[in-house]
């Protein structure tokens, strides 16, 4: 960390400090001047020839979109030596999906809404000639429901010929980065595959031997992961189109994947919010699915607005058999 809590740099006053993107600490601030609460990015300049550390700001000014993090301002500025470039920007009290799935449950609806807001701002900036070449849920920040895409540190205008150099975060890099070291309008798609595919399992945790495993590396994690038991095959479609091995069969661009995103229906949006129990809110009817043991058996038991729909209840003489029907009407009445 290289600032304090209450130390003043320039005009920009330090509240604390919130993480680090690619290249840089961020911090939560207050704009002095212009009385205004931000984040601010402090990228290190590290080219000795050129002051360049503020071409961040620059992508998040040309690629600026209601679905993209806005820039207030860059500032250039010295510290115990070094050259940095400020990059004052929105600050997101409600943090990033990523921090969202570490202390909540993601719907499904949440995570299609989500990664239908961050294709919308991968259609303006791959129109811009961008490529973020960084999308993961971390990237991503949240606002009243609302995602923008953020930290365009590993931004690159796209070279004649649409292939940029390989960059990006590894689990969510497309085979191509890692066998070619490439990147693409079609790996962009592939991170926003893979960022949908975490959400929409709610993983929190990858497993370690999965992060050096060589599945990452040729496109077969979804593959080896599969899918909760919950997630209709229209979704687990959408996942698999964005993350096929071959870059020519994933969505041509941002926008053909978010029109199919569109496309799903949320019936029922079920919530995990205890063990076995899963709750929905329709309207004026409230929806709820759990286990309950009896006398050494195990009912599904599914009610609406605390009535019992015997419908869909049923008695079984072990636990995951009563879990496998639970998770079956709940991939029934997912989507429409």
């Amino acid at each position: 960390m290289i600032f304090q809590p209450g130390q003043i740099i320039n005009n920009l006053k330090i509240e604390r400090y919130t993480g680090s993107g690619a290249f840089g600490e961020v911090y939560e601030a207050t704009d002095l001047v212009m009385n205004r609460h931000c984040a601010v990015k402090f990228v290190p300049n590290q080219n000795p020839n050129q002051f360049d550390a503020h071409k961040e700001g620059q992508f998040l000014h040309l690629c600026r979109h209601s679905r993209v993090v806005e820039v207030y301002d860059v500032h250039p500025l010295s510290y115990a030596g070094q050259a940095y470039a400020a990059i004052e920007m929105e600050f997101f009290p409600e943090g990033s999906a990523e921090a969202y799935l570490e202390r909540s449950y993601v719907t499904a609806r949440q995570a299609i809404r989500w990664c239908i807001d961050i294709l919308f701002s991968l259609e303006h900036s791959h129109a811009n000639g961008v490529l973020h070449r960084d999308i993961k849920p971390g990237n991503i920040m949240i606002s009243n429901g609302t995602a923008k895409l953020s930290d365009f540190g590993l931004a690159t205008v796209v070279p004649q010929g649409g292939i940029g150099s390989g960059a990006g975060t590894p689990l969510y890099a497309a085979p191509e980065l890692h066998l070619n070291n490439e990147t693409t309008i079609a790996t962009d798609i592939y991170s926003v595959g893979m960022t949908l595919f975490e959400l929409i399992n709610n993983i929190r945790v990858w497993r370690d031997s999965l992060l050096i495993s060589t599945v990452i590396f040729n496109g077969s994690l979804i593959k080896k992961l599969g899918y909760h038991e919950i997630i209709p095959k229209k979704i687990q479609r959408i996942c698999n189109i964005a993350c096929n091995k071959n870059a020519s069969k994933r969505y041509a661009s941002a926008r053909l994947m978010r029109k199919s995103l569109e496309a799903i229906k949320i019936d029922l949006n079920w919530e995990l919010v205890g063990n076995d129990k899963w709750k929905s809110i329709k309207g004026s009817k409230r929806h709820q699915i759990e286990i309950e043991e009896r006398k050494s058996k195990f009912e599904t038991v599914y009610k609406v607005n605390e009535r019992r729909d015997n419908s869909l209840c049923f008695v079984f003489s072990n636990k995951n058999d009563a879990r496998k029907k639970l998770y079956e009407i709940i991939n029934q009445t997912l989507v429409k």
